[in-house]
């Protein structure tokens, strides 16, 4: 017992140290636990809670629809996690404006719930008409879930006049 108290006296501050630093490590594991090893097996995390599914025939139905209009060459549909991607390409007869209310009347092709779950992203754009300068415009547009309308971003590239 004695020698016990001689190895305490002469090293306590060693062994307080070495207390401190098992201590932080136990802390430090258990974070680095936690952190990495979550509970939640879902990759998404709790953001496909209550997903509401797409099905095919109304991803076609929402195609050939905008098919229909002649201004309309080709209509792409993407779906990610919670946006859909939809790419329009006009023809030269379309303008600017026929194209984005065009885009913006196509919602009313997709179902209340889809619109309240998924965000909408617009590219609408036209190829540039050789010897028209009014002609050819890319758009990027988008509708959040939460917000009203879609808000358009011109993406069109200006071509500086030479005086």
């Amino acid at each position: 017992m004695k020698r016990l108290k001689k190895i305490w006296n002469e090293n306590r501050i060693l062994f307080v140290l070495f207390l401190i630093l098992i201590i932080c490590f136990v802390a430090i594991c258990l974070v680095v636990f936690s952190y990495f090893m979550g509970s939640n097996k879902s990759v998404y995390g709790n953001r496909l809670k209550g997903e509401v599914k797409i099905s095919e025939k109304q991803e076609k139905d929402y195609i050939e629809a905008l098919k229909a209009d002649d201004m309309v060459e080709d209509v792409t549909w993407r779906k990610g996690v919670r946006t859909i991607y939809i790419t329009i390409k006009y023809n030269a007869t379309a303008s600017l404006i026929e194209a984005e209310s065009k885009a913006v009347s196509s919602l009313e092709n997709i179902e209340e719930k889809i619109l309240k779950y998924y965000d909408i992203n617009f590219i609408i754009y036209q190829d540039k008409v050789e010897g028209d300068e009014t002609k050819g415009f890319t758009l990027m547009g988008s509708s959040n879930v939460n917000g009203s309308g879609v808000v358009w971003s011109n993406n069109t590239e200006i071509v500086e006049e030479e005086e």
